[in-house]
């Protein structure tokens, strides 16, 4: 399969390849509601800027919000406008640049090694376990990512090709960069730039003056060009209240200190190695061997470049006090290609003396581990996820079936290839079964999209709407209206008993608390674990 593809022009590889990941990226892309805290305030911000026309500010629930800017936003609007305001068209814009970041990896692969490490990079870059999730949901990190990659792919053909006007162009990728995320985007850009530049002008003893030239500045001068004017308006109009929560709150207090109950205790110093390892499932077990080739040959400016960009991503988001998953996804593109080129080798020759089956055995202990330790801990699960523990069984049953599927075939060939092929196809249709069983379980516990149909038909403009159903931000999404979100049953009770009318969205608890507190209610609907009540009748 791997040598037939090579064949074939670069051109067609990408449409293949964009073709084979077609159903699995977009054949459910519309069935869930929307997801969690970060999800549903991103598709709100856009809908915000679709309603107010207003492309510069940030509006969550009819109020100014400004931890991110405004790139993401404004494509998934575009979408909004011309295709209808949905779950698929909210979704797109993350999907998108998950594409992209597929067919950077296959570039970037091909420029450092050769074709094939494109190719078996792009692939698995596809069905890792993270990267996967994260193109299903309307976050930012794909587009971060592939902003990251494409800045780092035009350095490294600028300085280490000596193509100056590469450090021209990157300026567009990195200005976009900060655009859709912020400064973080420059900061880890630089700082692989620099290390990296560093080590060619001693080791390789490149001239310095290749950092210091008109393109490379001007390349600096588009970034800033294409993210200060979003800035600037944004100080302009909302003074300092912006600069303190954009970047007091959001990035130096988020990088200092542990925000928001991501992160504290002394295990997540580990947290990104772990998130990797599971992250990058079912090709993680072989980053170790990976590293180990990597290191032996650091010399190798393109080894090297690759070792600095991932070290950098890695150390910089291990430092950060907040942590979240998605927050790894820069690493993936490092390590897909750094695995992609470990694959080749192995590929290349048959009598290496590496064992894939080492590989594929640790990942089934860590797998079989991870599934044991999350079924024994299901009970702090939260509610709506502890029915679908059963799902995560089938990660070591995929893993087992592909080793047996392995073994037969490798009686037949002495080729490593069946060990790529079988992995990449099992994985391909365990996500697939993973989104036909996953979800149709949880959405029974994300009520609020199916309790808002109801509610749009009884809502007019001078109605309260309180959401008490914990982690689920898509309220104001869903019913078109400002909501009021409430963390315990004793505001909803103050709210509740407004003389106007009210409607609210609640869990059996508090229907509990109303009733020992003699609050009358009025159920209108029931979906899962929510429903939707009204402090008054309704006709």
């Amino acid at each position: 399969m791997i040598a037939l593809i090579e064949k074939l022009s670069v051109k067609k590889i990408i449409f293949m390849i964009v073709l084979l990941f077609v159903p699995l990226f977009l054949f459910y892309l519309s069935v869930p509601g929307l997801w969690d805290e970060d999800e549903s305030i991103y598709t709100e911000i856009s809908r915000q800027m679709l309603l107010r026309h207003d492309l510069v500010g940030t509006y969550f629930n009819y109020e100014p919000r400004y931890d991110k800017p405004p790139l993401n936003f404004w494509i998934t609007t575009a979408f909004y406008k011309v295709f209808g305001m949905n779950e698929f068209t909210s979704r797109m814009t993350s999907t998108i640049f998950g594409f992209l970041c597929i067919i950077l990896v296959l570039y970037f692969g091909k420029r450092l090694f050769n074709k094939r490490t494109g190719i078996l990079a792009a692939l698995m870059l596809g069905t890792s376990f993270l990267f996967f999730i994260e193109t299903q949901m309307a976050l930012i990190d794909t587009s971060l990512t592939f902003w990251i990659g494409l800045t780092l792919y035009f350095f490294y053909r600028g300085f280490a090709e000596a193509r100056p006007n590469f450090l021209l162009l990157m300026g567009l990728p990195l200005g976009l960069g900060v655009l859709a995320k912020g400064p973080v985007a420059l900061v880890l850009t630089s700082a692989v730039g620099i290390i990296f530049a560093t080590f060619q002008i001693f080791k390789h003893k490149v001239n310095w003056r290749a950092l210091f030239n008109w393109r490379l500045l001007l390349g600096f001068i588009i970034a800033l060009a294409l993210c200060l004017p979003w800035y600037f308006t944004m100080w302009s109009r909302y003074g300092m209240d912006f600069i303190h929560s954009h970047f007091g709150y959001h990035m130096i207090e988020r990088f200092t200190k542990p925000i928001e109950s991501h992160g504290g205790g002394w295990y997540f110093d580990f947290y990104y190695l772990i998130i990797l390892v599971i992250g990058f499932m079912p090709w993680s077990s072989y980053i170790a061997g990976s590293l180990r080739l990597a290191v032996r040959h650091w010399s190798d400016s393109r080894l090297f470049f690759i070792l600095t960009w991932l070290v950098v991503i890695f150390g910089f988001f291990t430092i950060s006090q907040t942590k979240l998953p998605g927050y790894a996804l820069p690493l993936f593109l490092p390590v897909a290609i750094l695995i992609g080129f470990w694959w080749d080798q192995l590929l290349g020759d048959s009598k290496a003396k590496t064992n894939p089956w080492w590989g594929m055995g640790i990942q089934f202990l860590v797998v079989l581990g991870f599934v044991l330790f999350i079924a024994s801990q299901r009970a702090a699960l939260p509610s709506g996820y502890q029915g679908t523990v059963w799902v995560l069984f089938l990660l070591p049953v995929c893993l087992f079936l592909s080793a047996l599927i392995i073994w037969v075939w490798r009686r037949r060939t002495q080729s490593y290839e069946p060990f790529f092929k079988v992995s990449f196809f099992t994985f391909y249709i365990f996500w697939a079964l993973f989104l036909l069983l996953f979800v149709p379980v949880i959405e029974n516990y994300k009520p609020v999209k199916y309790l808002s149909v109801e509610l749009r038909q009884y809502l007019t403009a001078r109605d309260k709407v309180i959401s008490a159903i914990p982690s689920n931000y898509s309220a104001p999404f869903y019913t078109r209206h400002k909501v009021i979100f409430v963390s315990d049953n004793l505001a909803l009770g103050k709210y509740y008993q407004s003389k106007s009318r009210v409607f609210a969205f609640v869990t059996e608890k508090s229907l509990i608390y109303l009733k020992s507190n003699n609050l009358t209610y009025y159920q209108l609907s029931h979906y899962g674990s929510g429903y939707l009540i009204a402090n008054q009748a309704v006709e």
